[in-house]
């Protein structure tokens, strides 16, 4: 089992929420024993920020190369909405990780004027599910 296997999986287990994410889940979904997790990972924050740096290159790098690959902005308009707005894990993941996001600024009233400041907000998200 593949550092990759255990961040693709925490990543995926986050459509059930960030606060679900627990080395023993994704140890049983794994179907392995979570002393392999030790092999790759320090503690359950670790493989979070492995999670949320996959879901970064899936959902934002990616995106973005797939939009640049198309010449019509009406085109990139409609494909950015379908994207955003589909059904799916892909979905369920997004919502999990605004709605901690959200949880976050609302228990945090110093953050809260600042939420297009994408620095401060990922400082929020690291402080509120302990990754670096």
């Amino acid at each position: 089992m593949s550092a990759e296997d255990w961040a693709d999986a925490a990543l995926w287990s986050l459509a059930n929420g960030v606060e679900t994410l627990s080395v023993e889940r994704l140890a049983r979904s794994l179907g392995v024993t979570k002393g392999g997790f030790y092999w790759h990972y320090k503690d359950r924050a670790d493989v979070l920020q492995a999670a949320l740096s996959r879901w970064e290159e899936l959902a934002t790098t990616r995106v973005i190369q797939r939009l640049e690959a198309l010449s019509e902005p009406r085109e990139q308009l409609r494909q950015l909405l379908s994207m955003t707005f589909e059904q799916g894990a892909h979905g369920k993941i997004e919502v999990a990780l605004v709605a901690g996001l959200h949880r976050t600024l609302a228990s945090n009233p110093s953050s809260r004027g600042c939420r297009g400041d994408a620095s401060i907000t990922s400082r929020s998200c690291t402080r509120r599910w302990g990754c670096r």
